[in-house]
């Protein structure tokens, strides 16, 4: 369960396969996972273009956070989004992440310092979240 680990840091992905071809078509998880801190940064892809916009992404994405909450005992799910990234943008607001603010020059883009937008998800809002919808939720 523990990843691939360097000092304090840990990663934990998964490949997002299409069903009927079971074809590879993007990759989903956490890329930076305090583990003392009790806290990680989602990242998310469809890496072909022609499975985008059919929900296989919104499915992966759901167990993937899931799992962050129940089986790595996170507190705090963070996604850092470029301001022009909109599908991206919207994507991470349907499922409860309150964005937090901007962080100017946080990343490099073709040689480029692009800002990134915060957003988060807390365990007491996933929590609240899956109470008022029919998914079961625990922790151990």
């Amino acid at each position: 369960m523990k990843g691939i680990t360097t000092w304090d840091i840990s990663l934990r992905r998964w490949q997002v396969v299409e069903r009927t071809s079971r074809k590879v078509v993007g990759i989903c998880g956490f890329h930076t996972w305090y583990i003392n801190h009790f806290r990680a940064e989602v990242g998310y892809a469809i890496t072909d273009e022609s499975y985008r916009r059919k929900g296989l992404m919104s499915e992966a994405f759901e167990r993937v956070i899931e799992f962050g909450f129940q089986a790595m005992n996170l507190n705090r799910i963070e996604a850092f989004i470029g301001p022009d990234n909109v599908p991206s943008l919207e994507f991470i607001q349907k499922f409860g992440f309150i964005k937090e603010g901007r962080l100017r020059q946080h990343y490099y883009k073709d040689d480029q310092a692009m800002d990134s937008i915060v957003y988060s998800l807390l365990r007491e809002d996933y929590v609240k979240h899956c109470q008022q919808s029919t998914v079961n939720v625990h922790f151990n």
